[in-house]
């Protein structure tokens, strides 16, 4: 009867004036908004937001100021507000005027006397977005210069190792012309980070395996070694890491992998290599480096010993804060745990 809809309808303005004026000094505009997608409430935000008075937003409905408005979706995020779900939508929003703005709505449900509705918040978000466009185009500006960078990093190191091979060419000492090839390889596997990153979207990380792969692959053809000969069998496991943490760690495998190429398998013995890499923890990996060839010499002492390589793998294990084990049992076995916080990824 008519006393009962006057109390009904003295209850729902009681409820607003609770928030009305605390919500009319905010400066995002806030809606309440029926079922049906009709304007409950509005404050004085949302009216200079949109260019209406609030006569006449309190009779309209959310397809008339909303660009993007789906019915079908409405009806879904209203019943999941009443589950207490919440979410931030972004949206475009049309003045009075008929201009256009990109806006963030913040949703929750909201119930006054049994009768559920949605209370929205939205916030003009035109400057975030010019903000966040010329950061972008900023970001895509020297994601162009570092790779431009990576690509003359590694021409650099590429005329280096053929500056290396032309001198090698005059040189007659069988050993000082091994250490000039020697550190033509230790070059291209620098090159090699480089050419990758050049080659990637993602410049602060690098594929590991795809890139000790290719050192690798520059060491068969190096030593004229077959993989008929000398299987090689890396690990599908899929780590990326940094720059700073590749680099040590290529120029490890490529001195170990030398090491087994070189003196693992006299006499065109057949035999195998293997590579692994995998994660110990979130931030520590393993790296193995392995061959069943007839091992290296009891008691050797790594910083003791006359091999370069052999050296610089200790050095270079400790500028990545590595634990290095040699186990000589059915070869030759290095394992080297560094720790890095990166990304790690199954095959």
């Amino acid at each position: 009867d008519l006393a009962w809809e006057i109390t009904e309808r003295k209850k729902f303005e009681d409820e607003i004036r609770k928030f009305k004026f605390i919500s009319d000094q905010s400066n995002d505009a806030h809606f309440l908004i029926d079922k049906y997608a009709g304007f409950k409430y509005v404050n004085k935000t949302a009216c200079r937001m949109l260019g209406y008075t609030e006569d006449e937003l309190l009779t309209m409905q959310v397809p008339d100021v909303d660009v993007v408005f789906d019915k079908e979706k409405y009806q879904v995020l209203f019943d999941l507000l009443q589950q207490g779900k919440t979410n931030p939508v972004r949206t475009v929003n049309k003045r009075k005027d008929g201009s256009v703005f990109s806006s963030e709505l913040t949703l929750t449900g909201y119930v006054i006397d049994n009768v559920p509705y949605m209370f929205a918040v939205l916030r003009d978000i035109t400057e975030r977005k010019k903000a966040e466009e010329m950061i972008n185009a900023s970001l895509k500006e020297k994601e162009a210069l570092l790779q431009e960078i990576h690509h003359r990093v590694k021409n650099n190191l590429q005329v280096i190792s053929s500056l290396l091979s032309l001198q090698s060419a005059h040189i007659k000492d069988r050993d000082a012309l091994e250490s000039f090839r020697e550190s033509q390889n230790r070059i291209k596997s620098m090159a090699l980070v480089h050419e990758k990153l050049y080659m990637t979207d993602d410049l602060s990380m690098i594929n590991f395996i795809d890139y000790i792969e290719s050192i690798t692959r520059n060491l068969f053809n190096f030593y004229g070694v077959t993989q008929d000969r000398v299987a090689l069998k890396v690990a599908r496991d899929r780590a990326y890491l940094k720059i700073k943490t590749a680099i040590p760690c290529g120029l490890i495998v490529n001195e170990l992998v030398s090491n087994s190429l070189k003196y693992a398998f006299p006499d065109n013995r057949k035999g195998e290599i293997g590579l692994i890499l995998h994660a110990v923890s979130e931030d520590r990996f393993e790296l193995t480096v392995s061959d069943n060839g007839i091992g290296l010499p009891e008691g050797l002492d790594m910083m003791g010993t006359k091999s370069l390589g052999l050296k610089l793998v200790e050095i270079l294990s400790g500028q990545i804060h590595g634990n290095m084990q040699i186990e000589r049992k059915n070869g030759t076995k290095f394992r080297i745990e560094f720790g890095e916080k990166t990304t790690y990824k199954g095959a």
